[in-house]
């Protein structure tokens, strides 16, 4: 009975408080006798189980600690407990997580080097921290089923300009170290199961160095190849995405946005293994599900 009055009162001078301070304001329950839950920060697979244990970290595993100040940011790769690397604040760095196996093997850098193009160097080292291959110029990376896809930028002295295009790709297979053949005018690539997908594009010629390409869309195209370079497919006017969105289950699958008129695109689903092509595609869920428009309605 104590213990109710107490709580009683504690709720009048709430309700005293928040009529003189103009507030709102609550009483909180009464403290229970069981110990709170610890909160769980690790995070876990598809089966329930954590990824690490989070008190050790002599695992194996890569990761990167991240460091913020006045003056920027930095970081440090670690790979268990020891430390690979610290970065400067004029570099990039981020893991390479392989986007079909799921493995993370490899880790990327970008620094400054005047003897480069452009005064960039790209590198790609391992869990030991050493040193796997190098490029020049500022690359971005990613590894697909096994393969290093890379694509070059075109940055002049911090700008960009119209006649750079849109960079460079380059495919790299990590299991053997050689360099996959890849069609004139690729500047990205997605991997879909066996075949590879690049994205292509042509500055038109007589276009001055500093006009920007109005009509991009028409001088772009498709092209669709195995590793050994033997092309299967080529759609015109286009450009192909991959499908971030549930990409394990449409593994197989890419995005094509076709030209159809100067502001007109056609948005297709296309599969790379069997040919199929699907038109007004919007996006896609889980479970392997899209959606598309017709000219009456949205089907699923």
């Amino acid at each position: 009975m104590k213990h109710n009055v107490c709580r009683i009162g504690s709720a009048a001078v709430c309700a005293a408080l928040c009529l003189t301070l103009g507030c709102s304001c609550s009483v909180l329950p009464p403290a229970s006798d069981q110990p709170a839950a610890p909160a769980s920060s690790v995070p876990t697979d598809a089966h329930g189980n954590p990824l690490y244990n989070s008190s050790r970290l002599d695992d194996g595993k890569l990761r990167i600690l991240y460091g913020y100040d006045t003056s920027g940011s930095s970081c440090t790769v670690l790979c268990g407990g020891k430390v690979l690397y610290q970065s400067f604040r004029s570099e990039n760095v981020n893991l390479l997580q392989d986007t079909v196996t799921g493995e993370t093997s490899y880790w990327f850098r970008t620094w400054a080097d005047p003897d480069a193009r452009c005064g960039r160097r790209s590198g790609l080292f391992d869990k030991s921290g050493s040193e796997v291959m190098t490029f020049e110029g500022e690359q971005s990376a990613t590894i697909q089923n096994g393969l290093l896809v890379l694509q070059e930028s075109r940055l002049v002295n911090g700008e960009y300009t119209p006649e750079s295009g849109h960079g460079t790709c380059k495919v790299i297979d990590l299991a053997t170290g050689a360099a996959l053949p890849v069609p004139e005018g690729a500047y990205s690539c997605t991997v879909c199961g066996d075949k590879l997908v690049f994205s292509c594009y042509a500055r038109p010629e007589g276009l001055d160095d500093y006009d920007w390409d109005t009509d991009y869309r028409q001088n772009s195209w498709v092209v669709v190849q195995e590793k050994d370079g033997t092309p299967v497919y080529r759609a015109d006017a286009a450009s192909a995405y991959r499908l971030f969105y549930d990409s394990d289950t449409l593994s197989d699958w890419v995005e094509l946005d076709v030209a159809t008129g100067e502001e007109t695109i056609n948005q297709i689903l296309y599969n790379t293994l069997t040919g199929e092509q699907y038109t007004g595609f919007l996006q896609v869920y889980p479970g392997g599900l899209a959606s598309f428009s017709t000219r009456d309605c949205m089907a699923f």
